[in-house]
């Protein structure tokens, strides 16, 4: 949780890398983020912003969302990965930043 600006709209923007072990063309497991005013409880909150596998090695990922903040300023960041085949993998994330203009 973070807080910034009361009663406004704000641009919160989230980048981070991620660390796959191998390339697919198939969708393995997608990369997912949220940003809101309340704390993300749901797989259904999240937001994909691509797959996991694109690449071997890392990737960056950014996810943007624009918000109108309530009268705590609090604004929830959550970010992740989400199974869409069962296999077994590893993912590493790195160089999380949040930026809220």
């Amino acid at each position: 949780m973070l807080s910034t600006e009361r009663n406004a709209q704000v641009q919160v923007n989230v980048s981070f890398d991620l660390y796959s072990e191998s390339e697919s063309l198939n969708v393995i497991t997608a990369v997912v983020a949220f940003a809101g005013t309340s704390n993300s409880e749901v797989e259904a909150d999240l937001k994909v912003v691509g797959k996991a596998n694109d690449v071997s090695g890392w990737k960056c990922y950014t996810y943007i969302a624009t918000l109108e903040t309530d009268s705590s300023g609090e604004v929830w960041v959550a970010l992740g990965t989400s199974v869409r085949w069962g296999t077994e993998m590893t993912y590493n994330v790195d160089d999380v930043k949040v930026t809220i203009y």
